[in-house]
């Protein structure tokens, strides 16, 4: 009997098949994995090529060598355009995003002028209509041109009383300015001060207020004080750059106590912007150097000044330049300046020879001061203009001489002043005699060139009428809430009536 073989069979489960291949797929996942960690690439398979006994094989490589170059620089090409096209969109969008924030700050500049400037109206209207004493104060320099006639106008009709305060007057020989006082006394009560230099002549505007601060020696001179009854409401106004913020301060400081009776507010006055255009304004703010930048710069730019106001810090914004048809202002100034001085004073002043004419005086000073151009030539006339702008009001300086004839109409602010007149003219003539006899020293040579006469016309008709509607607008104010109290007590009378019949009919049927 033959053996039997019994072969294994060679079939699966299906389990387990699937099993097999799946550690299969797991495994060769594992070793990409480590070839990708590894950086091997798998190898591809090389490019067998043109085979030589193609036909052209030559031209063929030539083609594609061409088609090749072609391509790059096709790639090439769009990458350089694509660079240049965002290059121009970060230029356009930080121009657009320039342009915006340009418009913003002019925006938000605008909104901040225009509030300065209601606050500054608002401040003056406060001081014109609340104050009983008003300091005007005057550049001595050129107090004239510093007046407002507006507000005198304003003084003189409601009574208030004006005091005429001469401020910066070390900056002036003492001579002159006892003659200024003099000339100004005729018409209002006039004090000169130096707020920044000692506080000189603060002690006697004190006086002339009624409060003099309180002294502490033996012979402590109380008699000012009993003659004039004390200021309730003091308050200062002016035009920019007389000095009307140090006045305040220096009045704090030298009455030694919280000086209640003096507002905090200042009131500023601006001149229009056709008054601050013309020769004669521009010449009264060189002879008190407070010319604008636009004005003096060398540059000979046309745009506006930068320059700030000392007591607000705030931009002047007045066009320092003739119109487009006439002559630079510069020029203007000097030769408004060549008709109102004397010839030999101009020519000592700065040490000149003899000249012909507004030209002939540039071209004598640029002689004179070496004032040549970028490239050693002879400088333009408007360059030389600003210079000696610049110049005039250097030490020894330049001033305005007082006038000498009374004006028609003087002596106008005196009276609301009453029985205090004659303390405050004895005052003035103290002073007087005091700057009379000292000596001028450096100042002496001062160049003295008329008074262009009052200051710039401000309009302040409008603000008075603001205040009369607001003061309006109180009083119906009051009124309605009068009206509506008295409604509430009627009826809170007629609600105790019928309270009251109410509890009497309960009472009745109780």
């Amino acid at each position: 009997m033959s053996k039997t073989h019994h072969h294994k069979s060679k079939r699966k489960k299906l389990s387990t098949k699937y099993n097999i291949q799946k550690k299969v797929r797991e495994h060769k996942r594992r070793l990409k994995k480590e070839a990708k960690k590894m950086g091997v690439k798998k190898g591809r398979k090389k490019d067998p090529g043109i085979p030589n006994s193609w036909p052209f094989k030559a031209q063929m490589l030539q083609e594609l060598e061409v088609k090749k170059e072609k391509k790059e620089k096709e790639i090439q090409q769009k990458r350089q355009d694509a660079k240049q096209k965002n290059e121009t969109d970060r230029q356009l969008h930080e121009e657009e995003k320039r342009a915006a924030n340009k418009e913003r700050e002019a925006a938000r500049r605008r909104k901040r002028l225009e509030q300065i400037e209601q606050s500054r109206l608002d401040h003056l209207r406060l001081v014109i209509t609340r104050a009983d004493v008003l300091l005007q104060v005057l550049d001595a320099r050129d107090p004239q041109g510093c007046r407002c006639a507006a507000v005198e106008a304003y003084a003189q009709e409601n009574g208030r009383k004006i005091i005429f305060v001469l401020t910066k007057a070390d900056l002036v020989a003492p001579q002159a300015v006892a003659q200024w006082i003099k000339a100004l006394g005729s018409e209002a009560p006039t004090v000169a001060v130096q707020a920044e230099a000692g506080r000189e002549g603060i002690r006697e505007l004190l006086a002339m207020l009624g409060r003099t601060p309180p002294h502490k020696g033996k012979d402590a001179p109380a008699a000012d004080a009993a003659v004039v009854s004390p200021a309730q409401a003091v308050a200062a106004f002016g035009f920019p750059n007389t000095g009307k913020k140090a006045l305040c301060r220096a009045l704090r400081q030298e009455f030694r106590a919280p000086a209640k009776w003096l507002l905090e507010m200042i009131g500023r006055l601006q001149p229009g912007v056709n008054a601050a255009s013309s020769s004669p304004a521009t010449l009264h703010l060189v002879v008190r150097g407070a010319a604008p930048a636009g004005l003096l710069a060398s540059g000979g730019a046309t745009a506006a000044a930068d320059a700030l106001d000392e007591d607000t810090e705030e931009p002047k914004a007045e066009p320092f330049f003739a119109a487009a048809d006439a002559e630079p202002l510069p020029l203007a100034v000097v030769k408004l300046l060549l008709e109102r001085v004397d010839t030999a004073s101009l020519m000592r002043r700065f040490r000149l020879p003899s000249f012909d004419g507004a030209e002939g005086f540039l071209r004598s000073f640029a002689k004179d001061r070496n004032i040549t151009s970028k490239r050693g030539k002879e400088a333009a006339l408007e360059i030389i203009a600003r210079r000696f702008l610049a110049e005039l009001p250097v030490t020894p300086g330049v001033c305005c001489a007082p006038f000498q004839v009374p004006r028609p109409g003087a002596a106008v602010l005196w009276p609301p002043h009453g029985t205090a007149v004659p303390m405050l003219e004895a005052a003035m003539r103290s002073q007087v005699e005091a700057l009379a006899a000292r000596e001028a020293g450096p100042l002496a040579g001062a160049l003295v060139v008329p008074s262009v006469g009052m200051g710039p016309e401000v309009d302040i008709s409008a603000l008075l009428t603001e205040a009369v509607d607001d003061g309006d607008n109180d009083e119906a104010m009051d009124d309605e809430s009068d009206d509506e109290d008295e409604e509430e007590e009627e009826e809170d009378g007629e609600s105790d009536g019928e309270g009251a019949e109410s509890s009497g009919d309960m009472d009745d049927e109780a």
